[in-house]
């Protein structure tokens, strides 16, 4: 049983190297021209190079010469002959009302820039509540102390802007609230109502 054991591996072990031997004279056939001659006692030899071969054997030589294999091009858009970069017949994936995930994605893209907008002009608004604030105060100070009719209307002034820029901060806070609502609860409702799959509002997919 031991030899007979020995004996398969290495007979799988032979035929390992000859399929080896044979691809890689095979790669050689196909990376350059080959040229064959049959010597006297009908033997046909292969020669990468046709200086190689015997003077007297070249009448009956010839070259092997492999046709290239094209390499498969990519799809191209009739339209612009760029490649598309998408598999002939590939479904793209769309809800019941025909929107596909790329419209969702940037139905929800929006939506955050929107928020970021939002976001952006609220902590300006901050700032100048924070500016107007500490001018009152100064203002409210001077009226107190020096009771000059400058100060007094300033410190009036400033207490109207103040009052204004506080509602446009509740305004802005609001909407932002709502598009926290959009943003994390509406649009995946909208979306699944319509068919469409939460994962299309993955960005960057």
């Amino acid at each position: 049983m031991k030899y007979t054991y020995l004996g398969c591996v290495g007979l799988k072990i032979s035929l390992l190297v000859l399929i080896l031997m044979l691809s890689i004279f095979v790669n050689q056939l196909i990376a350059q021209n080959i040229h064959s001659y049959i010597d006297d006692q009908g033997v046909m030899h292969f020669v990468d190079d046709e200086s190689l071969i015997p003077e007297k054997y070249k009448v009956r030589s010839k070259s092997v010469i492999k046709k290239e294999i094209e390499p498969v091009p990519m799809m191209e858009d009739k339209q612009d002959g760029k490649p598309k970069g998408e598999f002939k017949g590939m479904e793209i994936k769309k809800d019941k009302f025909g929107n596909t995930s790329a419209y969702w994605r940037a139905r929800y893209k929006a939506l955050l820039d929107e928020k970021l907008s939002k976001e952006k002009e609220l902590r300006s608004l901050q700032d100048q509540r924070d500016d107007i604030s500490k001018k009152l105060e100064s203002a409210r100070n001077r009226a107190y102390f020096i009771g000059d009719s400058q100060s007094i209307t300033e410190a009036a002034s400033l207490e109207n802007r103040l009052r204004d820029i506080e509602n446009t901060i509740k305004i802005t806070i609001s909407s932002l609230d709502e598009l926290n609502k959009k943003i994390s609860v509406d649009i995946y409702d909208e979306l699944i109502q319509a068919g469409g799959d939460p994962s299309w509002l993955i960005l960057g997919e």
